[in-house]
């Protein structure tokens, strides 16, 4: 990883970690979230996984009037580091623990790759 994609890395986690802390924090069954990038192409590659306790409270989440609102709060920390994604809905993703255990064996080293 070259000099500037560290500090990059380190300012949107940053930015996003003050997001999960702020803004996240209040949602029902919001346990934390994460993201992976490929410097090279940082618009097109970088996804945004946030991450729920169980499956029951992904899915009100997903049918909330938060879902949009957490999108948008996503969109807008992103746009402060002049990052515009090339397809929001596939790199902004909303997953469960209780998926990763079922599919994963519990690794979200694996479910992320």
């Amino acid at each position: 990883m070259k000099k500037s994609d560290k500090k990059f890395d380190n300012e949107l986690r940053k930015s996003l970690t003050s997001l999960c802390d702020n803004e996240l924090k209040c949602i029902d069954g919001f346990e934390w979230l994460t993201h992976t990038v490929n410097f090279s192409n940082i618009q097109a590659s970088l996804k945004i996984v946030c991450v729920f306790d169980t499956n029951q409270h992904l899915n009100r989440f997903l049918s909330s009037s938060e879902k949009p609102k957490v999108e948008s709060c996503i969109l807008n920390v992103i746009s402060d580091l002049n990052i515009k994604l090339k397809k929001p809905s596939k790199q902004l993703v909303f997953d469960s623990e209780e998926n990763c255990h079922q599919f994963n064996y519990g690794n979200w080293a694996v479910r992320l790759s």
